[in-house]
């Protein structure tokens, strides 16, 4: 499945098991840059059956002109940042309307738009799109996915953490903990298959089942890559490669999830890396339910 570029450091897929859309709400979100748009406007809340909605003066006359009914629209939730980038001022967060599809978008990390996530990638999301290998859940959390469209003009992280406090219970706060954790390192300095980016007008991770095309990346963004779709586990960088580069990993696995083995044979023989396991001391989202 392709990874199209968008803001920040995460991208938005579907992802698998009981996270099942996390994986892929961390897939779509890359690494190029967008501009913010921001408009006076309208908040509305919308979770667990419950509607708050606060109107002050709305300045996007065509949407203003149908009150909320626009955000009952599908093409205002398309995923493409040039809606999102023109969308009034709102907070919406509710079950949701999507079941069967996903999908993301970001302007700069400060517009954004999920549909269909679990509660789990929702927390992830308002504490900083954080990776599901980087958190840590209370048990028996609620179950159905949801939307969220963010377009305030103050930062997502002053006001969401709040919302999901109030709506659903929950807060988290980040802490050190001693993981297992898997560090990339150099074999093979001279790989020729690192190749330095020419063209630094774009970057971009896309992938067909059988091979990961990286373009104007760095060591960190192969790390993610790794850590959020091949080994579910914290991937620490320590190549020390600080260029970017444009390189292509021959997936040689035919399994969703590759063993160590399997990923350090293509790594070494292709890139000149591999994995080295280990334990650390790591910076966790610590999730628990409000007293």
């Amino acid at each position: 499945m392709s990874r199209e570029q968008q803001h920040g450091k995460l991208l938005v897929a579907l992802l698998r098991a009981d996270t099942i859309l996390v994986k892929g709400a961390l897939k779509l979100m890359a690494w190029t840059k967008a501009e913010t748009a921001i408009v006076a406007g309208v908040v509305v809340l919308l979770a667990v059956g419950i509607t708050t909605v606060v109107v002050k003066k709305v300045s996007h006359t065509k949407l203003a002109e149908t009150a909320l009914s626009w955000t009952d629209d599908p093409k205002y939730w398309s995923g493409d940042s040039d809606v999102l980038r023109k969308l009034p001022p709102v907070m919406i967060i509710r079950p949701t309307r999507f079941a069967g599809s996903g999908g993301a978008v970001s302007v700069d990390n400060v517009r954004i738009m999920y549909k269909n996530i679990t509660l789990k990638v929702l927390l992830n999301v308002v504490y900083g799109n954080v990776l599901p290998t980087r958190a840590i859940f209370p048990e028996n959390m609620p179950s159905g996915s949801y939307d969220l469209m963010y377009t305030l003009p103050a930062p997502p992280s002053s006001i969401l953490p709040q919302e999901i406090a109030k709506r659903f219970g929950y807060i988290a706060h980040k802490e050190k903990r001693e993981m297992d954790v898997l560090l990339l390192k150099v074999v093979n300095p001279n790989s020729p298959n690192l190749k330095l980016t020419q063209n630094k007008s774009g970057s971009s991770i896309g992938g067909n089942g059988q091979e990961t095309i990286y373009k104007n990346q760095d060591a960190s963004a192969l790390a993610w890559d790794i850590e959020s779709n091949f080994v579910h586990q914290p991937v620490l960088d320590q190549t020390g490669l600080k260029e970017k580069y444009d390189f292509t990993l021959q997936t040689e696995w035919k399994e969703d999830a590759p063993s160590i083995e399997a990923l350090n044979h293509a790594l070494l023989g292709q890139l000149g890396l591999e994995l080295v396991p280990r334990r650390e001391s790591i910076e966790m989202l610590v999730v628990e339910k409000v007293k």
